[in-house]
């Protein structure tokens, strides 16, 4: 219920936030926030780790504000199937399914540890500041860098 709340209430806030950023950025002659979710970081993504990266870049830029894994952003970095899965680990853990928690972290590192049988293995450590950090394994397929699984904390 928590999850729902904070995703409700990001949908009305994270928009705003957004845009009166952009406004004052803009009289305020300092340069913008860059726009790499958009696609320029996504299509220099030449392997599995910087492709990573760059669904990590655009799911946090449109955290909670697109419908997490349904949004256009997502599903062209995501499979359909693992799409499925995520909503389902979603609403079973009350939890954002990307994070595998209810916040987002405050920095992530992106290591490739193998490619095999036509998949890439990539785990991300998510950085939280005053918690622990927490291991994400992503499986890529090699042949088009789609992310076909992710997994909690890695052995």
């Amino acid at each position: 219920m928590i999850y729902t709340r904070w995703k409700q209430a990001a949908r009305l806030w994270v928009p705003a936030v957004t845009a009166a950023a952009a406004v004052l950025l803009a009289g305020s002659g300092a340069p913008a926030a860059p726009t790499v979710a958009q696609g320029p970081l996504a299509q220099r993504a030449t392997g599995p780790r910087d492709r990573v990266e760059a669904f990590l870049v655009a799911y946090s830029t449109t955290w909670w504000s697109a419908n997490g894994p349904r949004s256009r952003r997502a599903r062209s970095y995501l499979t359909p199937s693992l799409i499925r899965r995520l909503e389902t680990w979603s609403q079973a853990n009350w939890a954002d399914p990307v994070y595998q928690a209810q916040d987002r972290p405050r920095s992530w590192a992106v290591r490739l540890t193998g490619r095999r049988d036509g998949r890439a293995s990539v785990v991300v450590t998510q950085h939280w500041g005053g918690s622990a950090d927490t291991k994400i394994r992503y499986t890529l397929r090699l042949s088009d860098l789609m992310i076909v699984d992710l997994a909690g904390q890695p052995h």
